[in-house]
């Protein structure tokens, strides 16, 4: 492939990128807010009422476990029922509007009956063994169902939080391969919080490439399979760079920081990396979590493996 080529070969992307970004405010009606009993609970609820507070909408609190078999049903709902009694009195003391609820059964059904009840800008959920099953193959039967059926942002609570207060000052939004704005695009921007940082980050990886050279029916031989590889790259960088830096120019007046990034290697890596080195306090990956639409895997694999921060699955 010579130079002219090559050329014309990253003009497709450049050609198809026309970020048009519009960044709506966030209007919030009630955060619903996922109870089990774990050790992970009073990290939601201080997270929910923080949040709560700051942006002046309600809680409602569900307290939700599935029984075990052998388990005594009366002796669980009466535990539930003090769990959520305490973290009513807490939202109470806080003085937020709160309402809450127990019920036994499948907790991911019972939370999506409830995504369905009543109009709900976020979920607040907690999540197993530091976000992952003992085999660390899934996310858990409950979030793994919601992020199959329920187009509702799903906060992630994968451990313990020490200061609540510090969750949405340094923000990380993973946007993942074929991303395109969606109707969840704003809400990292609703959430920093004032003299905040948003950083909005795409990596472009192998996997991604190889989508793009099928769409457009490349298949390099020997001897051009790394200048066309390189113009490829080169190409989604364009199109990522350009459509991130309209959505920061979207809030440059806004009362926080806003910057871009896209970067080459491994999405986890790089998001593992970037969490540690810049020490992130939110994680949010535009998962494409929207009714019949799988999670895309790289979303999924970004969702079950980075620890160490509450992530947000748009």
């Amino acid at each position: 492939m010579d130079e002219r080529a090559l050329n014309e070969f990253e003009s497709m992307f450049e050609a198809a990128v026309r970020p048009s970004v519009n960044i709506e405010p966030l209007a919030w009606s009630r955060i619903l807010v996922a109870l089990d009993g774990s050790e992970r609970e009073d990290s939601v609820m201080a997270v929910a009422t923080h949040l709560a507070q700051r942006v002046g909408c309600a809680l409602h609190l569900v307290a939700t476990r599935a029984i075990l078999d052998g388990e005594d049903e009366s002796k669980l709902r009466e535990t539930l029922e003090q769990r959520l009694a305490d973290a009513t009195r807490k939202a109470e003391e806080a003085k937020l509007e709160v309402s809450g609820e127990v019920q036994l059964g499948s907790p991911g059904e019972i939370l999506l009956a409830q995504l369905e009840a009543a109009p709900t800008t976020l979920l607040i959920v907690p999540t197993p063994h530091g976000g992952q099953t003992p085999d660390q193959t899934t996310l858990g039967s409950t979030v793994d169902h919601l992020l199959k059926v329920s187009d509702t942002p799903a906060l992630l609570i994968k451990g313990p939080i020490d200061d609540p207060t510090a969750v949405f000052k340094r923000l990380l939004a993973y946007l993942p391969g074929g991303f395109e704005v969606g109707p969840h695009f704003s809400i990292p921007f609703g959430l920093v919080e004032p003299q905040g940082h948003l950083e909005l980050m795409h990596v472009v990886n192998e996997e991604e490439v190889q989508r793009y050279a099928a769409a457009f029916e490349v298949t390099p031989d020997a001897d051009e399979e790394s200048a066309k590889a390189e113009a490829m790259i080169r190409g989604i960088e364009s199109k990522m760079t350009a459509l991130l830096q309209a959505a920061v120019k979207e809030v440059r007046d806004e009362p926080f920081e806003c910057r871009s990034l896209v970067t080459q290697g491994n999405p986890v890596e790089q998001v593992a990396l970037h969490v540690l080195n810049k020490g992130d306090s939110l994680l949010i990956v535009e998962s494409e979590s929207r009714p019949e639409t799988p999670v895309s895997p790289e979303a999924y694999t970004l969702l079950k493996e980075i620890t160490g921060v509450p992530i947000l699955a748009l």
